[in-house]
Formats: C-alpha cells, sequence, structure tokens
C-alpha cells in the first residue's frame, strides 16, 4: 500500500481492530500520502483542490462513523470528557483543512511541506492516543 517516498508509512500501532475505522483510517493515510506527493512536485491549483476536497470527504465520513459509534455505545455519557475532546479534535481539523481549501480557491500560496506535516502529525497523534482510548471502550463494551 505505502511507497518508500510516502509521509506517512502505515504501522500496526494505528491499528484499533475496528474493521470499518481501521480501512477509513488507511484511506486518510493514502489520502495524506497523495497531497504529500503532490505537493512536493508541480500541482496545478485543481488537483491540490481536489485532494483537499477528498480529504475533507473522508475525514467527514470518518468523524461521523466514530461519532455514531460513541452514540451508539454511550460514550459520550460514560466518558464526557473524551468524548469532548474527541469530537472537538475533529472539529479542529475540520476547520483547519477547510481554511486551507478556502485558501487554495482564492488562489493564496500552499505552503505544501507545512499543511503536510500538520496533516501528519494530526493523524498520528489523533489517533495512536484520542482513537486508542475510544477502541479500547469499544473493545470493552462490545467483547
Amino acid at each position: 500500500m505505502s511507497e518508500s517516498n510516502d509521509k506517512v508509512v502505515w504501522q500496526d500501532r494505528f491499528e484499533l481492530g475496528l474493521e470499518e475505522v481501521d480501512d477509513q483510517h488507511h484511506m486518510l493515510v493514502d489520502t495524506i500520502n497523495k497531497a504529500s506527493n503532490l505537493l512536493r512536485g508541480d500541482y496545478t491549483s485543481k488537483e491540490i483542490e481536489d485532494v483537499i476536497k477528498d480529504l475533507i470527504e473522508y475525514s467527514l465520513l470518518h468523524f461521523e462513523t466514530e461519532e455514531d459509534m460513541m452514540h451508539d455505545h454511550a460514550y459520550d455519557t460514560k466518558h464526557p470528557k473524551d468524548y469532548d475532546v474527541h469530537t472537538s479534535q475533529h472539529r479542529k481539523f475540520k476547520a483547519k483543512v477547510s481554511a486551507i481549501e478556502e485558501d487554495i480557491k482564492k488562489g493564496k500560496l500552499v505552503e505544501g511541506e507545512e499543511i503536510i506535516n500538520f496533516l501528519c502529525q494530526w493523524l498520528v497523534d489523533h489517533t495512536n492516543k484520542i482513537d486508542k482510548k475510544l477502541g479500547k471502550f469499544l473493545e470493552q463494551v462490545e467483547g
């Protein structure tokens, strides 16, 4: 799945043991790597708009999936602080990526490496910290 020049290389430690969520994490990694590879070379604003649009769509689908799981298993009432942190991070990520998309549409200079570093750091931190808590909770209630 990964090429040697990918910014994020999939690692088993990213997996939560929830097939649907893990599949979506794979899609997000692939999309971030696509954006990273695109931003390293010559690209048109249309190409970068498309990859950012894909990233927003995948992230919204993913966030919806996770938040549905949280509601379905009462994570929001059993662990309200963790739930608030989790959903707040989702909203902040969406706002940041949407702002990047708007800047691109307005023709502003896109600092590619800064964007990619943000995306990579966010994905790794969120998956390994915030999502892991949710995964452990779901494993306990479904186990």
